[in-house]
């Protein structure tokens, strides 16, 4: 009022200028993506593979997370374009509340410092950081959710209900959601009440991967593995027990960790198969790096991609396409042992690469495995088979490949782009508006709100 300039000019900040994702296109700059977990980022492998993809296309990719204890082994492959920030995460307690609230403070600093054009977000506690950087910057949201929250099993307080809240938030402000499966995302946005983009990435390995597998058969017997997190309702006890049902003599492998909620539960297997006599045919390797599993992987000859469903959670009902293990194994030329799910059956089953059994039943599972086992021509056709699927369209990139070419600027029609507080202050100041040095050079846009003694308002616009 009374005289109010309000004008677009070059900012002088120290911090310097937000440049567009326009803007940085035509003047040929990077763009910055910077990814935001409250985790480590290499126990994802979607993470893992979006963050190369977009690395190998000449991105400058920033990961911020925390190095969790469970998976401190695994990491991220070096890549010149790529850094990774972990920091030690402390024990329960007020240590790691403060800690979070560090967290999403070096986000923001990090938002406000290094301008990314992208912040890519990934799951529940990364959206209050994700949120508030898009508030203060402006700067455009990716949210990919691995695994949604199930707000029946977190605890009735405040905090809960203040996180699913900024969850909404942040989706609703997203310039894109990406989830592993239709249901899923289904799911989402009942819960989250958006009407946003939402891209469906299947957890699929990359092609790389699958094109590098040798496998090798020079080992007496069989092995079948298991790789992943270690919990009851993905490896059953009945796993072990149908080993002495086996035709063949068999081995099972193990690679992966025991999860927060699963401690101990490597003992119990073995335990189980100490009760069986069979300690010796049961062997667990510790977490180690992708390219390590994987290489273990294909030195195996099935590979178990099982789950017990026995509750509503909707994680554990929709895992085709949101677990990485199937495909992986697939990756690696291994036929793959499945649940008789319908979902299982259309993607797998009837693609000639998987055979189904009941998870939870000790004489399903050794069925399924001696049909395989019987006719070893068969079984490493299957795997071959689905390799070559993983190399067609079961990959990564191809997965990736929409999402991809939003971030590297494609023409996929979104919702405008907000402003944040940060741009505001950058792009307008008050006072008079100033003439153009080189008329045509530059655009410049004044806005000015006069008001006369009458209390009329009037608004020009040059």
């Amino acid at each position: 009022r009374g005289g109010l300039a309000c004008h677009a000019v070059e900012s002088g900040w120290p911090v310097g200028r937000w440049v567009s994702r326009v803007e940085q296109a035509a003047a040929g700059t990077t763009a910055r993506i910077l990814y935001i977990q409250y985790t480590n980022p290499a126990a994802f492998p979607p993470l893992q593979h979006s963050s190369r993809i977009l690395a190998d296309r000449g991105c400058e990719v920033v990961l911020l997370g925390r190095d969790v204890k469970e998976v401190s082994a695994l990491q991220l492959p070096e890549h010149p374009r790529l850094r990774v920030f972990l920091r030690r995460l402390p024990q329960r307690g007020v240590q790691q509340k403060l800690d979070y609230l560090l967290f999403c403070a070096s986000c923001l600093l990090w938002a406000v410092k290094w301008r990314p054009t992208w912040i890519y977000a990934s799951d529940l506690l990364a959206c209050p950081p994700a949120l508030l950087a898009r508030i203060v910057t402006g700067v455009d949201v990716i949210y990919h959710e691995h695994d949604s929250p199930m707000a029946s099993r977190m605890p009735a307080t405040y905090g809960t209900r203040l996180l699913m809240w900024i969850r909404r938030r942040c989706v609703q402000s997203a310039e894109l959601s990406v989830l592993p499966n239709q249901r899923r995302a289904d799911h989402f946005q009942r819960e989250t009440v958006s009407d946003g983009q939402i891209q469906i990435v299947w957890n699929c390995p990359s092609k790389a991967e699958a094109a590098k597998r040798q496998r090798s058969h020079g080992h007496a017997g069989y092995r079948v593995v298991y790789q992943g997190s270690i919990v009851s309702d993905r490896l059953p006890l009945a796993v072990v027990e149908a080993i002495p049902k086996l035709q063949e003599p068999v081995t099972l492998w193990l690679v992966g960790y025991e999860t927060a909620g699963s401690r101990g539960y490597v003992k119990a297997l073995q335990q189980r198969a100490r009760e069986l006599g069979l300690e010796a045919r049961v062997r667990a390797f510790p977490a180690v790096p992708r390219h390590q599993m994987l290489a273990i992987c294909a030195d195996c000859d099935i590979g178990l991609s099982l789950v017990d469903v026995r509750d509503d959670d909707v994680n554990m009902q929709n895992l085709v396409g949101a677990s990485n293990k199937a495909f992986d194994y697939l990756a690696c030329g291994l036929p793959i042992l499945v649940p008789n799910g319908s979902d299982w059956r259309e993607i797998f089953i009837e693609a000639g690469c998987a055979f189904g059994c009941v998870p939870t039943d000790a004489e399903s599972i050794a069925d399924a495995l001696n049909r395989l086992l019987a006719d070893p021509v068969r079984m490493r056709a299957m795997g071959e088979r689905g390799r070559q699927r993983v190399l067609a369209e079961w990959n990564y990139e191809q997965q990736f490949r929409v999402v991809e070419e939003m971030v590297r600027g494609s023409t996929l029609e979104r919702p405008p782009r907000r402003r944040g507080w940060l741009r505001w202050l950058r792009s307008n100041r008050l006072g008079p508006p100033e003439s153009s040095a080189a008329e045509g050079q530059h655009s410049r846009i004044h806005l000015v709100d006069r008001s006369d003694s009458e209390g009329t308002e009037e608004l020009v616009v040059k």
